[in-house]
């Protein structure tokens, strides 16, 4: 992102209020915490796959 936000790339769409973001470089993984729908999610770096996988979700 440039820094008056003229020039991005949405890396994931859908996420709700994510107040974490993390990667893996060994894995080619991003990991986002969405506290409103209290999930972490994955996703693939450097693909154009926009699928994200549940990680761990909330135990009832």
């Amino acid at each position: 992102m440039s820094i008056d936000a003229h020039v991005y790339n949405l890396v994931q769409q859908d996420l709700m209020n994510v107040v974490a973001l993390d990667y893996d470089m060994m894995e080619q993984k991003m990991y986002f915490c969405d506290v409103t729908a209290k999930t972490i999610f994955r996703s693939s770096i450097g693909t154009n796959e926009k699928n994200l996988s549940f990680v761990m979700t909330p135990m009832v």
